[in-house]
């Protein structure tokens, strides 16, 4: 995720900005990035792994909206030949399974059929056994009403975006630490379909040149949150990251979805 160094003058910031160091080595710091080291702050994402052939790779971000539910992308399971698995209460890809809580996940519900439909991508993970919540670095995220935003928000606003994603806009390679950074986000979304604005959210366009914060590989699915609510879920990135607007699935829009499957599950939501 292309990162940005939080202001503190922005009043979001404000309420997370404990959550964040910068580390001083030279050699372990991300561009223009933050590191995230105090995981209570953010213990509602998880990393979600898919398996094949015996090895484990982080494909998605999510984020956990009931003990057996995680919110994400629907194109992130759309490989239906493989397995998946949630680490939560990590800050590291690579900590040993001895920390945090891994999962398998026993099923998944999307939106529609065809993930591809970005509009509409988005996805319920079950996960075969619960999370232990509240545990360390471990928590729910709310859901927020279905009538969210439809008071008057700033727009655009600042929201925070949590995720494991590539750091660097030419390169591929993953974030080992989460990352978090400010999301200037606005309600119009007049660069993506217009007619269908209330199923996203989008992040406002970058100028050129200039090193604003975006999603990128790694950070599908990765959840954006304003306060206590995930407002939106990562639905789409343009390479070169940090290049276009990001698509995100605004959360409150499918509402009654995400009621229905956590019912299916004997779950309720916050």
């Amino acid at each position: 995720m292309k990162c940005f160094r939080v202001i503190a003058t922005i009043f979001l910031a404000l309420q997370v900005i404990s959550a964040f160091t910068i580390v001083s080595e030279s050699s372990q710091r991300i561009i223009n990035g933050q590191n995230v080291y105090n995981g209570s702050y953010f213990g509602h994402t998880v990393s979600i792994e898919r398996g094949m052939n015996g090895f484990w790779q982080h494909v998605c971000g999510g984020a956990i909206i009931a003990n057996r539910a995680i919110l994400t992308a629907a194109s992130c399971v759309a490989n239906f030949n493989a397995i998946y698995r949630v680490r939560a209460g990590i800050l590291n890809l690579n900590e040993p399974l001895t920390l945090g809580q891994t999962i398998n996940v026993q099923t998944y519900r999307i939106f529609e059929t065809n993930p591809i439909n970005q509009l509409h991508n988005i996805a319920v993970l079950i996960l075969r056994t619960p999370l232990i919540i509240p545990s360390e670095n471990v928590s729910l995220i709310r859901v927020p009403p279905a009538n969210w935003g439809q008071t008057a928000l700033p727009n655009p606003s600042v929201a925070i975006l949590t995720g494991w994603g590539a750091t660097n806009a030419t390169s591929p390679g993953l974030s080992e630490r989460l990352q978090a950074a400010n999301i200037t986000f606005t309600n119009t979304c007049t660069d993506f379909a217009p007619a269908q604005s209330n199923y996203i959210i989008c992040s406002a366009a970058p100028a050129p040149g200039t090193n604003v914060p975006t999603g990128c590989m790694g950070d599908m699915g990765s959840p954006l949150v304003l306060g206590d609510q995930v407002i939106g879920i990562l639905a789409r990135y343009i390479r070169p990251c940090n290049s276009r607007t990001d698509m995100y699935a605004r959360v409150n829009t499918f509402r009654v979805f995400i009621e229905t499957t956590l019912r299916d599950f004997n779950m309720n939501l916050n």
